[in-house]
Parts: structure tokens; C-alpha cells; sequence
């Protein structure tokens, strides 16, 4: 009789810890399918299952001098990382890469400011027009790793583009030194295979969702990371559009770039067609000459005729 008190406490005692054993098993399957994230150098991310490896933790560019895009690749700030995935039982991954921002001179706040990343195979290019402290760039979305291959090497690529046609006065306004950026690489991912989205849902993936009341003044703000809701459509359906000053809504296929303004009811998206380049003032696909001759009334304006008097 003396013991039975004792041997129901044993009982009460493995009951609880067999409960929370299945509780943390639970909750740490939970963690490894969500959490797969880190930056830094050489860090071992959540759960050991992703690894980033940077050579430079920190990505430190200063005494930026233009250079022309056609050298680039060798006169270019160079960093190289590599992305692996561990080897706890994960036979796949996938993951976004990102560039975040902790500092940048305001005159490398600019098209003239550009990056290129490249793993070899394919290349992802932009530029910092209206990046400030704390912006962040998705440099690349969906990179898959597997067992066959379990890591994967980028080289990005960090320049200030000198431009024979355009002043640039304001670039070069002060020291090199004070042409300054300072950022650090960062990946985001789950186990598994990557998702399959349409246009729309990346999207709404990448971009913080906001509204607008005031449409009385232009937006001029740097919304770069944000997308703006209404319904006010015909059939009272939610679509997304850009405002402001943004500049990750663009898109390349084709052999051209277009802009994206904005999602429809149906789920599709509306591109603005811009030509060979994401700069407004270069993307056509070529010039030609309005008229070829200027010693005639007949070459001016809209009007079509005859060479010699105006009323011809």
C-alpha cells in the first residue's frame, strides 16, 4: 500500500514527459518547415538545415569611381557567397536571395548605381534609383536546391555606370569617399519544392499591401516594396496597382523590359511595354529620322504636299 502513491507519480511523470516530447517534436517539424533563414558569414541557419556562407559578411563599397558597363567584369566591386544546404534529412529547399541596405550615400541613390548577380547560368540586373537606408532589393526568388545540388555559387557585382550623353555632375559632386554602401546578403526559404505562382502572387508576395484617400496631389514617395489596393472596379473586385516612385515592377522576356501597373480582375496583370532597357530615356527599340531634309516648308509640322511654295 505504501507504494502505490509512488507508482502512480512514476505513471503521472513518464505520461508528461511522452507529452512533451510529441509537443516539441510538433512544434520543431513546425519551425523547419517555416524558418529556414539567416545572413551573415558562414552562419548555420535554424535547425542546421540551410547554410549561407558569405565571403563578406558585410558588403562594404566605398571611393566609387564611374566606370563604363562594358568593364564591369573586371573593374566591378566583386563578392562571391555560396548557398548550401545542410544535412539533417532535407532533400530540398527552396529560397529568395536578397540585398538589404543598411547605408547608401545619397548620390549612389540613383540609376548610375548598379548590381548584377550571376550564378553562372543566369543573370539578375538593376540598379539603386530611389533605394534609401533600409530598403531592401530581391535579387533573386525561387532558387531550388536538391540532392544532387546542394549548393550553389553567386558572384554579385556592385558599379557606378559612367555615361557618355548624360550630366552627371551630381554623382560626382564631393570626394569618392563619400560614395559609400554598406549592405549584407540575406536568404529566405522552406523545405521543399518551390511554390508555383502565377505573376499576380508574387506579386502580393513581395509587396506590403497599403491604400491611398488622396489622389488630389501626386505621388511622388519612394514606394518601392509597396502595392496599393482598391475596389473600386466594375464588379466590386480587389485589384492591386503601383504609385509613386517604385522601382521593382519590372519585368524581362521577350528580349525586352516591361513595367507592370497593375494586377486585373481576373487575376492578370497589365505591362507597359518600355523597349531594350528599364530607363524611360532609353527603352525604344530604335531611331529614324522624322524627315531627312530641312530646306523645305514642306518638312515641317504635319502637313504633306509638294516641294516648292507653301501652298503646295
Amino acid at each position: 500500500m505504501e507504494n502505490k502513491p509512488k507508482r502512480t507519480y512514476i505513471a503521472y511523470m513518464v505520461v508528461a514527459v511522452l507529452c512533451l516530447v510529441v509537443i516539441v517534436t510538433s512544434a520543431t517539424y513546425a519551425y523547419f518547415k517555416t524558418q529556414i533563414k539567416g545572413e551573415g558569414s558562414g552562419i548555420n541557419l535554424t535547425g542546421s538545415t540551410f547554410t549561407l556562407s558569405i565571403d563578406e559578411s558585410v558588403i562594404n563599397v566605398s571611393g566609387l569611381a564611374p566606370i563604363y558597363d562594358s568593364t564591369k567584369d573586371t573593374k566591378a566591386q566583386k563578392n562571391t557567397f555560396t548557398v548550401t544546404m545542410g544535412t539533417l534529412g532535407i532533400s530540398s529547399a527552396c529560397y529568395n536571395l536578397y540585398l538589404e541596405i543598411d547605408s547608401i550615400g545619397t548620390n549612389l541613390q540613383n540609376k548610375y548605381f548598379k548590381y548584377e548577380l550571376s550564378d553562372g547560368t543566369n543573370t539578375y540586373t538593376g540598379n539603386f534609383d530611389g533605394r534609401t537606408d533600409g530598403s531592401k532589393i530581391l535579387l533573386s526568388r525561387n532558387e531550388t536546391l536538391n540532392s544532387t545540388n546542394s549548393s550553389k555559387t553567386y558572384t554579385l557585382k556592385l558599379w557606378l555606370s559612367y555615361s557618355e550623353t548624360e550630366d552627371q555632375t551630381f554623382i560626382l559632386t564631393g570626394e569618392e569617399t563619400t560614395r559609400t554602401f554598406q549592405g549584407h546578403l540575406r536568404a529566405t526559404g522552406v523545405t521543399g519544392t518551390c511554390p508555383e505562382l502565377t505573376l499576380a502572387e508574387a506579386i502580393l508576395q513581395d509587396n506590403a499591401v497599403s491604400t491611398r484617400t488622396d489622389f488630389s496631389v501626386a505621388n511622388v514617395a519612394n514606394t518601392t516594396g509597396t502595392i496599393y489596393s482598391t475596389d473600386s472596379t466594375e464588379d466590386g473586385s480587389t485589384v492591386y496597382y503601383y504609385s509613386g516612385n517604385t522601382t521593382n515592377n519590372w519585368v524581362y522576356f521577350g528580349g525586352f523590359y516591361w513595367r507592370i501597373i497593375r494586377t486585373n480582375e481576373d487575376g492578370s496583370v497589365r505591362l507597359l511595354y518600355s523597349g531594350t532597357s528599364p530607363d524611360t530615356t532609353e527603352g525604344y527599340i530604335g531611331t529614324s529620322a522624322y524627315n531627312t531634309s530641312s530646306n523645305d516648308p514642306m518638312y515641317v509640322g504635319y502637313m504633306y504636299g509638294t516641294s516648292g511654295s507653301l501652298a503646295n
